[in-house]
This record gives C-alpha cells, structure tokens and sequence, in this order.
C-alpha cells in the first residue's frame, strides 16, 4: 500500500527482480488494502508509513480489525520516525527503514510470511546482513557442506535453481540435490523457510560503517 507513484514503482521492480516473492495487489489506502485483502488474502501486507498522507497507526489497525486471522503488514518507516513504536502496538508484525537493501526487503517479507516478526534497533545500531560470509566464520554452520552452505546463501538471495547452477558452474539437477539435502539437514518445507533459516542462523551481522 503506497500512495506514490516513485517508491510504489521502486518495489515493484524490487518484488519482479525476486522469484521468492510476488505482487498479488498494489493500492493506494488502507480502504483499497482491506477490500483487496478480502477478495484473495495475501501471505504479507505491506505499507509504506513513510509518506506523510499514510497514518501508519490507523492503517494496520483497520486491516487487522477486519480479520479474524489477519496477515502480517510490514511497514516501511523513515529512520527516527517517532511514530514507528505505536505502528507496533497497532500489530504491525515487522518494520524496515526506507533506506533497507533490496536483499533485505526482499528476506524481510519472507520472514514474516513464515509467521516471524521484525522489530527495529536504533538507526546508530542497526545491524544489517553479509551475504556472502565465509563458512568457516560463522558459527553452528558445521552440519552444512561448503557447497550446501553456497547455495544457501544464493537461495536467500532469491536466485532459482537455474540462476544457481550457471552462477556456481553446476548442472540444475545438482543444484536440486543440494536444495533437497538442505531441506533435510536443517528440518525445512520450502524455500521461504531456508531463506529465514539464513538471515536468523547463518548469515553474519554489520553495523551500518560496515555496509557504507
């Protein structure tokens, strides 16, 4: 839900670059988001709290009083946006700064459709993600092969199988085996859930000095 034009445009082709995810309905108010939710319920809502002609507030908690079972809405908030502590106790389920990666946006909705939710740090500690972190330095990641732990890292970047198999020179069917084997070892049903797995697990916090 966003009511302009540029930054609806900007997720747009965030959400077209990443198969994990999809554009089910783009709207201009939470009226709209209501009736577009009821029609076909979407796995994640999101709102863009940033513009000033959106009240966040009011917005999350008109989409969660008309459903018994409501989705989670993540809401996009600009950084020491003081309204962001009361968008939460509207029951927004996640929150994420305009100025977020497009891997994170993307890693934040997959995380709240798998039934998680985001909470933000100060913007001085916010931590973001590496994606690319050696094996060896993260921790726990011992039940993974080097080659298991690789393809994880590209899952979580939304990469298929085929984009998978021409970036690390291996046949798709391979690739699949991979995917299947990490299914198995860490307990997972989808995708989507390896991708949580990653972002909460494997993958290695910075501080925002360290993404600059």
């Amino acid at each position: 839900m966003d009511e302009r034009n540029l930054p609806c445009r900007g997720m747009r082709d965030i959400i077209d670059k990443y198969p994990s995810i999809s554009l089910a309905a783009e709207v201009r108010n939470y009226r709209d988001a209501i009736h577009a939710c009821l029609a076909d319920t979407p796995d994640v809502v999101i709102v863009d709290a940033a513009t000033a002609n959106i009240d966040g507030v009011e917005a999350v908690g008109e989409i969660r009083k008309f459903f018994e079972s409501p989705p989670p809405v993540l809401c996009l908030v600009n950084e020491h946006d003081e309204t962001a502590r009361e968008i939460v106790k509207a029951g927004a389920s996640g929150l994420l700064y305009m100025y977020s990666s497009p891997e994170e946006f993307e890693a934040a909705v997959l995380m709240l459709g798998a039934g998680y939710s985001i909470s933000l740090n100060s913007p001085y500690t916010e931590q973001r993600y590496s994606w690319d972190a050696p094996k060896e330095e993260i921790g726990g990641s011992d039940e993974l092969s080097s080659r298991e732990f690789e393809v994880l890292g590209l899952i979580a970047r939304g990469r298929t199988n085929a984009e998978i198999a021409g970036m690390l020179d291996l046949r798709e069917s391979t690739v699949k085996s991979h995917v299947q084997r990490l299914l198995r070892k860490t307990d997972k049903k989808s995708r989507a859930e390896l991708t949580v797995l990653a972002y909460e697990k494997y993958m290695t916090p910075r501080t925002l000095d360290e993404t600059a």
